[in-house]
């Protein structure tokens, strides 16, 4: 009997270095996602920067109208939520079933990235639009803004 007590103080210390192992592996993976988030994260607000250019030179009124474009077009409403929030709990769910099923959890987790790209494409879209039925004048004026845009953004890097 007294061979059993010291078994389980050794099976209570290989979990302790098990999970000592674990955590400094987490970090380690968690140490190398962030640096490579902050050394691409550059390159990604930069792309960024480009695209607000054009819509900062647009007037206020005119973003104004391009954001009310986008609400129309969107129909994004309570519905459209219970459908997000819905795909939060089937995640919940497949993550807490015996058969784990990773196709349809990958479908789930790419849904948001889905919906942001044809959010994108839509913004896109409208932008083009506007600017396509802009007369010669506005146009030049716009182009100008954008020029100036430009100018302050350069100055601001000396």
């Amino acid at each position: 009997m007294t061979n059993d007590i010291p078994q389980p103080k050794r099976a209570r210390n290989i979990w302790k270095i098990v999970l000592t192992i674990s955590l400094v592996l987490n970090i380690a993976v968690l140490g190398a996602i962030g640096g490579a988030a902050l050394r691409l994260g550059n390159a990604h607000l930069k792309g960024r920067e480009i695209g607000s250019v054009y819509i900062r030179a647009l007037s206020r009124d005119q973003r104004r109208q391009l954001g009310r474009q986008m609400g129309e077009q969107e129909g994004y409403h309570k519905a459209k939520r219970k459908n997000i929030d819905a795909s939060y709990q089937e995640a919940i769910r497949i993550l807490r079933s015996d058969n784990f099923d990773q196709g349809v959890f990958e479908a789930i987790v790419k849904g948001p990235m889905v919906r942001a790209s044809e959010r994108l494409k839509n913004a896109q879209s409208i932008f083009l639009g506007h600017i396509m039925y802009m007369s010669f004048d506005e146009r030049v004026a716009y182009a100008d803004r954008i020029e100036g845009a430009l100018k302050r953004r350069s100055q601001s890097k000396r």
